[in-house]
């Protein structure tokens, strides 16, 4: 069978949050965890 998805790298910080909508409330239902890329938007938010 196929092995199920644990977790999930993503583009995500205070200046780009698309993930919020719909892959956030995705990842939580199916108990995926969520590793942001970029959190500090390249350093802008440092």
């Amino acid at each position: 069978g196929w092995t199920r998805f644990v977790s999930m790298q993503n583009h995500y910080n205070l200046i780009y949050r698309e993930e919020e909508r719909e892959m956030m409330p995705l990842c939580a239902e199916e108990k995926i965890a969520v590793t942001p890329y970029s959190p500090l938007a390249s350093g802008r938010l440092a």
